[in-house]
């Protein structure tokens, strides 16, 4: 949802503030913008929102008395359009670096898959070699013409060689097979976690700057920060995760180091990947 700030303002007669555009709705509304791209109607409309506010706003700005509200309505219109523009390259980065991640580990899956497949195909052709034909003769006649006496021998060799084959394809190379297409599954929501961490940082980068620039153009116009209080870095910044809301990723901390070391494994991803129960995680 569209926060928008509502608090009625009240100021001394001595010090003079903007009553249309304080700085965290320019940061509201440069966020709620980028709803557009959203392919969820109702999320789209959100947006429509924004668009509706700021057109309000600018039309009471111009009609106010005071004409340094219509000056200080334009410079921040002017700052949200950047803000926007810096927004919206940020989040079609992140699409691209999704879906290169996807392709990256689609084709690894696909190579794992490829190799799963040429084990069984291996494995089942192994008790076909008897009935094989080399120049109209079969494997088994040619194997006891060359190696005289290998007759008795030959039916149950090849019947153990396909007995340890199943064995080696069961217990070892289809368990390992699977434990890979897990680990790829695995790095494949890492990548995209951190590729989401890298955007959710660049956002608050961008509504940072905007709210810094909002509030130097209503002190440049005004004489004073909107809200001097908080101007303070530390404080736009608990403003900014304010306006932001539950974006922030839950990955556990630890995670860069569990992945470089491999420790990480199927049953505990989700451990890691939501930080619930990261309490119990043996390698914390």
């Amino acid at each position: 949802m569209l926060t928008i700030p509502t608090t009625k303002i009240t100021k001394p007669a001595d010090v003079k503030k903007t009553i249309f555009f304080p700085p965290e709705m320019a940061v509201s509304i440069a966020w709620a913008l980028t709803h557009q791209l959203s392919e969820s109607e109702s999320v789209r409309s959100e947006a429509n929102r924004a668009i509706q506010l700021m057109e309000n706003i600018r039309e009471k700005a111009r009609n106010s008395k005071d004409d340094n509200e219509e000056l200080y309505v334009d410079l921040v219109y002017a700052a949200i359009g950047a803000t926007y523009r810096d927004l919206v390259t940020i989040i079609n980065g992140r699409n691209l670096n999704f879906d290169d991640v996807k392709k990256l580990r689609d084709t690894e899956i696909e190579n794992i898959k490829y190799y799963s497949q040429f084990t069984t195909n291996l494995q089942s052709s192994i008790p076909r070699v008897s009935g094989m034909t080399i120049g109209g003769v079969s494997v088994s006649i040619l194997s006891t013409e060359l190696i005289p006496g290998l007759e008795r021998y030959f039916l149950p060799l090849l019947a153990l060689g396909a007995a340890m084959g199943y064995v080696l394809n069961g217990a070892y190379i289809i368990p390992r097979i699977h434990k890979k297409m897990q680990i790829q599954k695995i790095k494949l929501d890492y990548d995209r976690n951190r590729y989401y961490e890298q955007y959710v940082e660049k956002s608050k980068a961008a509504l940072i700057a905007l709210y810094q620039s909002t509030d130097r153009h209503h002190k440049n116009i005004f004489g004073d920060f909107y809200d001097p209080e908080k101007a303070r870095p530390n404080d736009v910044t608990i403003i900014i995760n304010e306006v932001l809301g539950g974006i922030n990723s839950t990955m556990c901390k630890n995670i860069s180091k569990c992945m470089i070391g491999n420790i990480v494994t199927p049953d505990m991803w989700s451990v890691c990947e939501t930080g619930l129960g990261i309490e119990n995680c043996p390698f914390k």
